[in-house]
């Protein structure tokens, strides 16, 4: 169930305090004590720019050793285990793991 915010204190441990449209009695904020929040792009704190995480590889270009330009990554998915990037590929959704043994290196300038 989304609710609206009203007001946010962000802490420096990656936790927030919220106040919430309608969420005005104890009894009502309770069951929402310690759950985690998606926030609109616009309410997002600012990131550190050394943050990296593996989303912001979306729309860099894939270039294999052996068989050279894979695509751009489309989507970039959290598994239990590993993420997983999304290229199209010769039409084709070509998915791979992304772990530091098979990046090689980023440009992050150009996106390569």
């Amino acid at each position: 169930m989304p609710y609206f915010v009203d007001n946010i204190k962000y802490q420096s441990n990656s936790t927030a305090y919220l106040n919430l449209e309608d969420v005005d009695h104890i009894d009502k904020a309770q069951p929402l004590v310690r759950k985690k929040i998606y926030l609109p792009n616009d309410k997002m704190p600012e990131r550190d720019p050394d943050d990296f995480r593996y989303t912001d590889l979306i729309g860099y270009l894939v270039i294999d050793e052996v068989h050279g330009e894979l695509g751009e990554i489309k989507h970039v998915q959290e598994m239990p285990q590993q993420f997983i990037a999304t290229v199209d590929f010769n039409g084709k959704e070509l998915m791979f793991p992304l772990n530091d043994d098979l990046m090689l290196g980023i440009d992050s300038e150009d996106k390569f």
